[in-house]
This record gives structure tokens, C-alpha cells and sequence, in this order.
């Protein structure tokens, strides 16, 4: 493994990898993390064109739209993650505000996913048309340890 980190570094790309703490995971604990299941049609009809989206190039982490890296730990909830930092993102440009929303809260209570079993960010989305997200501060990640949890939304607490 150590040579294959050697050969993409001495290439001329212009990032750099090396270990973490997945590299000496197996393939099956590698795969319990990958909770994605893919749209249930053909057609992902939630998506928002940009007018920045024009321009050759945009880095939105200098320009303060993205949070710092989320751990989902031993959850299959990349779904989950994906479509609140989407969400985030989408925010920020609107507000100028980055708030760092709750996982948690999709991973619990989005009944078209199974949570730490795996999921699809347009079941998210869809869940988020009908509710306000909560703040990771109110609706703390408990999921790390694989278990999905119950759904405990405050609806008083929805800010997005």
C-alpha cells in the first residue's frame, strides 16, 4: 500500500494522499460505511442550477460555504451527510450564514432510508420539504456506533 501512496504523491496531481484511520479497514468494514442506495428512479428532480455554476471554477470552501469534515464513523449514512452538507451549502449562498446541521435528525427520521443501513439523499431532500432541519448543536450524531436511533425531532427547533 505504501508504494501505491509513493507513485500518486510522485505524480503531479495536485494533492497528496497517505493513511488514515480506515487504511488497514477490510473490504466488508469499508462497505458497512457506504450506505448509499442509489435514486429510485431514473430521474433526481431536486437539483438547483447556479448562477456561479457558469464560471470556469468555484472553490466554495474559500468562500466559507462547507463545514469542516464530518466523521460518520461505523453508520452507513453517507446519504445523510451528503444531503445536509447540500443543504448547508445551499444556505450559506442564500444567507451568507454557514450553520452545521443534523445528520442525526435524517438519519433517525427519514422513513424512505434505513438509516445506518443505508439511504438516498432525494429521500432527504424530500423529507426537507415538509420540515426544518435542526442544528447538530440541538440533535446531536449519536449513529456512530451503527445503530440508526428513533426519531426525536423538535419541530420548534428546525432552522433550515
Amino acid at each position: 500500500m505504501d508504494a501505491e501512496l509513493n507513485e500518486i504523491n510522485a505524480s503531479e496531481e495536485s494533492f497528496t494522499v497517505g493513511h488514515n484511520f480506515m487504511s488497514t479497514w477490510t473490504e466488508a468494514e469499508y462497505k458497512k460505511i457506504n450506505g448509499y442506495t442509489g435514486l429510485e428512479s431514473e430521474e433526481d428532480p431536486l437539483y438547483l442550477t447556479l448562477d456561479s455554476a457558469k464560471s470556469e471554477s468555484k472553490d466554495w470552501r474559500k468562500e466559507g460555504a462547507v463545514n469542516k469534515i464530518k466523521d460518520q464513523s461505523h453508520c452507513g449514512s453517507c446519504w445523510a451527510f451528503s444531503a445536509t452538507a447540500a443543504v448547508e451549502g445551499a444556505h450559506f449562498i442564500k444567507s451568507g450564514k454557514l450553520l452545521s446541521l443534523s445528520e442525526q435528525e435524517l438519519v433517525s427520521c427519514v422513513t424512505k432510508s434505513s438509516g445506518c443501513d443505508g439511504g438516498n439523499k432525494a429521500s432527504a431532500f424530500e423529507y426537507l420539504k415538509s420540515t426544518k432541519q435542526e442544528l447538530e448543536v440541538d440533535y446531536q450524531y449519536t449513529s456512530g456506533s451503527g445503530s440508526t436511533g428513533k426519531c426525536k425531532v423538535d419541530r420548534s427547533k428546525g432552522k433550515v
